[in-house]
This record gives C-alpha cells, sequence and structure tokens, in this order.
C-alpha cells in the first residue's frame, strides 16, 4: 500500500487543523470566569421560558372549582384538628387518672 503525496497533504492540513482547534479551546478555557458568567445567564434565561411555557400548558381550576377545593380543604382541617383535640385531652384524662 503505498501513501500518494495527496494523502500526506490531506493528511497534514487535517493535522493543521486540529491544532488550530486546539488553540482556540485554550483560548476560549482563558476566559473561564467570564463563560461561567455567561453560561449561568444563559441557563437562567433558558430555565425562565421553560417555566413559562411550562405555565401555559397548566389548566388553571374555575374559580367555582377554587372555591369548593377550598372549602373541601378547610373542612378536612376543621375534622381532623378536632379529632386529634378530642383524642389529646382523652389521653390527658387517661394519664391522670393512672398517674393518682
Amino acid at each position: 500500500m503505498s501513501i500518494s503525496k495527496s494523502d500526506t497533504i490531506e493528511t497534514k492540513e487535517k493535522d493543521d487543523k486540529r491544532k488550530n482547534r486546539n488553540v482556540v479551546a485554550k483560548n476560549n478555557h482563558d476566559n473561564k470566569d467570564d463563560n461561567k458568567l455567561y453560561r449561568y445567564i444563559k441557563i437562567s434565561s433558558q430555565f425562565l421560558k421553560d417555566c413559562k411555557m411550562e405555565l401555559k400548558r397548566v389548566k388553571w381550576p374555575t374559580r367555582k372549582e377554587l372555591l369548593a377545593s377550598t372549602a373541601m380543604v378547610l373542612f378536612l382541617v376543621i375534622l381532623i384538628a378536632s379529632f386529634l383535640g378530642l383524642f389529646d385531652e382523652l389521653l390527658i384524662v387517661i394519664f391522670k387518672m393512672i398517674a393518682l
């Protein structure tokens, strides 16, 4: 297998391109702090854009649904708080009876 002149020239050109890319990449790393700030700003702006798109997809409840859900939550909170309060009072009475 013989290598022609054109093959060696192409190979040399490819090597030169690789070397140039490496030099450019090294130069880019010199400005690391500047790139970090830019990257954080870019990531943050993309995150906010994604949030905006996601909020557009949300099915927001109607006023009627919202009031019904709120009423149900308040009712359950009052019911559970009453149950726990009564159970607490019962335990206090039992412990007082045992302690005396």
